[in-house]
């Protein structure tokens, strides 16, 4: 945005860089209407105007998925929605009910792309009856209408909270596994985009707190 600081002419198309770095465009000849050019974009077919419009929208996700795996390379360990214990209140583990190993894939209907998603999907639902998938000895295993009971326990410093009882798997990434997280991370971000949208139209949230 802004004036141009270096800008070339190549064939048709002008390249420039512009001295506020904040966003890129592609301006057409056309994309306001009234050109007679019979190849600018208002005189495309509507399906060409849509692929390309779709593009860009497409590489802004694209950069954001670069932007995340940036963030996730020097990522040393991360906590995955693995079962790897229970304290002993926990109410919420047995033989019909969630065991070590199990890895959390859905709540609700909901997918889990990232550890933190589990206890967000959960305060969006009331009440303490969900419905878990969970993948065990590669099988999927759905429990439903489920009872997660919270418990309240004292912490080291005195205060205390509600926990249901279950420590997560912190595991050490490979690279692959990166790139992994920085694709389910970007997910994660589209998702929650459309929750805080859902949230709006149904009223649950005021544009004060979407705003801030």
């Amino acid at each position: 945005m802004g004036p141009a600081i270096w800008k070339k002419q190549v064939g048709e198309t002008l390249y420039a860089i512009r001295c506020i770095p904040i966003g890129g465009y592609c301006a057409m000849e056309g994309e306001d209407g009234g050109s007679d050019n019979p190849r600018s974009f208002d005189k495309a077919a509507w399906w060409k105007r849509l692929i390309i419009l779709a593009a860009g929208a497409a590489m802004n996700f694209l950069i954001g998925v670069v932007l995340m795996v940036i963030v996730c390379l020097p990522i040393k360990q991360a906590v995955v929605p693995v079962i790897a214990s229970f304290e002993s209140y926990a109410t919420v583990n047995g033989e019909n009910g969630l065991q070590a190993g199990d890895r959390i894939v859905e709540v609700d209907g909901e997918k889990l792309y990232t550890y933190s998603d589990f206890s967000l999907i959960l305060s969006l639902n009331s009440g303490d009856v969900h419905d878990i998938t969970v993948r065990r000895n590669g099988e999927k295993v759905v429990l439903k209408d489920f009872l997660l009971e919270k418990h309240e326990v004292k912490l080291e410093n005195g205060s205390t909270a509600l926990r249901y009882g279950m420590n997560f798997t912190v595991s050490t990434p490979n690279f692959l596994e990166k790139l992994g997280m920085a694709w389910n991370q970007s997910l994660d971000t589209v998702r929650l985009v459309r929750l805080s949208l859902q949230m709006l139209f149904k009223g649950k949230v005021g544009l004060t707190d979407m705003t801030g």
